[in-house]
């Protein structure tokens, strides 16, 4: 019976630790459930392959727009303006030739009419689309001429300047044209 007596301090001293043990295994209360949940979604993130720009905030994706204006042939013209989200003008230079081709040319029966429309939202920024039938292709089924994209703009202000600074865009890339062409809108 003494032998009983000796071992009842071990075992409780042995089950307190094991309590503990158990307790610091897993979350105690709520704010470690979701700093433990931040953690586990940190770690499925797609890892950023190497020479690409880690990007975290909308300023690395500005940045990153800005760097891609040198380097991608799709990224004509980032346009800042103070206190405004940067729009970004967007076009290949194969698009602007058939672009120029389609709605600039001299004869009003081949020209194209320019459709322009700001109705694409995504999420805080807004897409604007033109785009114009291509002449130079006929489709067999219908012997209709299909609508081609045109330059497009990425935005977040749909105001006076964002506008005035895309279409100026436009008209410096057609200088030269024989005439400028004839826009249609959904009166937005």
């Amino acid at each position: 019976m003494r032998e009983a007596v000796n071992l009842a301090p071990a075992l409780t001293v042995h089950n307190e630790q094991l309590k503990d043990t158990l307790m610091c295994d897993g979350p105690r209360d709520l704010r470690q459930v979701r700093s433990l949940n931040y953690r586990e979604k940190k770690k499925q993130k797609p890892q950023v392959a190497e020479g690409e720009p880690a990007l975290t905030n909308f300023e690395d994706h500005v940045q990153n727009t800005r760097n891609m204006l040198h380097s991608h042939l799709f990224v004509q013209a980032v346009l800042q303006f103070k206190g405004k989200t940067p729009a970004v003008i967007m076009y290949t230079n194969d698009q602007m030739t058939d672009f120029r081709r389609s709605c600039c040319g001299n004869d009003l029966t081949k020209s194209s009419v320019l459709g322009c429309d700001k109705t694409f939202n995504l999420g805080p920024l807004h897409l604007t689309v033109t785009v114009f039938k291509q002449h130079s292709v006929t489709r067999t089924a219908t012997n209709d001429n299909p609508k081609f994209f045109g330059p497009m703009c990425l935005h977040g202000n749909s105001d006076r300047s964002t506008w005035t600074a895309f279409f100026q865009h436009l008209a410096t890339a057609l200088d030269g044209c024989e005439k400028f062409p004839v826009f249609g809108s959904d009166d937005e």
